[in-house]
C-alpha cells in the first residue's frame, strides 16, 4: 500500500511539472508574438514624430554605418554614399529629412566642414544632398579621367588578379565598351602581358571568366618556370666555377699580357664582375649575353656548354687569360 501511494504522489508531481513546462512554452510564444508585432509596427509606422526618429536613429547606428572625412579618392566617397544609402533603404527610412540627418552625422573632418557651409544652400531632400555630395567629391571631370584610364588600361607590373580588380572597378565608367560578354572578354584579354596573352589567345576562349581563370593559370606556370630556371642557373654557375677542383686566379683586363699576375692569390671572380660571362664592368642582370629566361626550357648539358664557351679562356696555372694550363709558358 505505501508503494501505491508513493506512485500516486510521483504521478501528481510529474503532472505538475508537465503543466509548468507547457505554461512556460506558451508564455515564450506569446512574448515572441509581441516582439514580432512591435517590429512590424516600427517598420510600417510613419517616421514623423520624435520617438520614431529616436528609434530609427538607434537602429541606424546599430548597423555601424561608415564615416567619411573628405578623402581625396573619389571611389572612397562613392563607396561611403552607397553603403549609407543601403542601410537607410534596409531600415525603410524614406523621409528625406531623416535620411539626410542620419547621413550627415557620419561626416567628419573636412567633409563635416563642407556640409556646414553647404547646408544652407542645399534643400533637405535626399536627392539634393546626394547630388551636392557627388559634385564635391566625385565630379564629372573625375569620372572622365577614370574612363580614360580604363580605355588605356593594360596589365603592366600588376598580377592578373590585381589587373582584373582594376578592370572591374574602372569598367563601369565606360560601360558601353563592355556592354556584352564578348566585348568585355576581348578588352581584358588585349590588356594582358604578352607572355600571358599569347597562350590564352591560342585557346580561343569566349567568356570573361574563362579568360581570367586561364590567365591566372598561365601566370602561375610562368612563375614556376622562372623559379626553376633561376635555381638551375645558380647551380650551373657553381659547377662551372668549381670544375677544376680549386679556385682559379685571374688578373684584371688591363694587366693582360704581363708575364705574371700581380696578385697570385686573387680569385677568378673579382668583386663587381659578371657571374654570367666573367667580365668586369657590369653585373649578371645587365649582361648582354644573358638570354631571356621567361618561358624557356633547355637541357642542362647544352646550357653549360654554351655558357662555358662564352667565358674568357683563363689559365689555371698562372691566372692569365688567353691560354689554357697545358699551354702555359710558365710550366716549363
Amino acid at each position: 500500500m505505501p508503494r501505491r501511494k508513493a506512485r500516486r504522489g510521483s504521478t501528481s508531481a510529474n503532472a505538475e511539472t508537465d503543466g509548468g513546462t507547457q505554461a512556460r512554452r506558451a508564455n515564450t510564444e506569446f512574448m515572441q508574438q509581441i516582439v514580432r508585432s512591435m517590429q512590424e509596427e516600427f517598420l510600417t509606422q510613419p517616421m514623423g514624430d520624435e520617438s520614431s526618429a529616436i528609434l530609427a536613429m538607434g537602429e541606424f547606428q546599430r548597423l555601424k554605418p561608415p564615416t567619411f572625412s573628405g578623402e581625396p579618392d573619389p571611389l572612397i566617397a562613392e563607396e561611403w554614399l552607397a553603403r549609407v544609402t543601403k542601410i537607410l533603404d534596409t531600415l525603410q527610412i524614406v523621409e528625406d529629412n531623416l535620411r539626410v540627418s542620419f547621413a550627415v552625422l557620419q561626416l567628419q573632418g573636412d567633409a563635416s566642414k563642407w556640409w556646414e557651409y553647404e547646408r544652407n544652400t542645399v534643400s533637405g531632400e535626399w536627392e539634393a544632398f546626394t547630388k551636392a555630395f557627388l559634385e564635391k567629391y566625385f565630379p564629372e571631370v573625375t569620372k572622365d579621367a577614370l574612363r580614360e584610364e580604363f580605355e588605356k588600361l593594360i596589365q603592366k607590373n600588376m598580377s592578373v588578379m590585381q589587373y582584373e580588380a582594376r578592370f572591374t572597378t574602372l569598367s563601369r565608367f565606360a560601360s558601353e565598351l563592355v556592354e556584352n560578354e564578348d566585348l568585355k572578354a576581348k578588352r581584358f584579354e588585349r590588356g594582358l602581358k604578352t607572355t600571358i596573352r599569347r597562350p590564352v589567345e591560342a585557346l580561343k576562349l569566349c567568356t570573361y571568366n574563362d579568360i581570367v581563370e586561364r590567365a591566372i593559370i598561365v601566370e602561375e606556370a610562368l612563375r614556376n618556370s622562372r623559379r626553376i630556371w633561376e635555381s638551375r642557373s645558380l647551380s650551373q654557375d657553381s659547377q662551372i666555377e668549381n670544375c677544376s677542383g680549386k679556385k682559379a686566379k685571374v688578373t684584371s683586363p688591363s694587366s693582360q699580357g704581363s708575364e705574371k699576375s700581380s696578385d697570385p692569390g686573387k680569385s677568378l671572380w673579382e668583386p663587381g664582375s659578371c657571374h654570367h660571362c666573367g667580365q668586369l664592368g657590369h653585373f649578371r642582370k645587365e649582361c648582354p649575353l644573358q638570354e631571356a629566361s621567361e618561358g624557356v626550357t633547355e637541357s642542362l648539358q647544352s646550357h653549360v656548354l654554351r655558357r662555358s664557351l662564352r667565358r674568357p679562356t683563363v689559365c689555371f696555372h698562372c691566372g692569365h687569360m688567353g691560354h689554357l694550363k697545358r699551354d702555359c709558358p710558365q710550366t716549363g
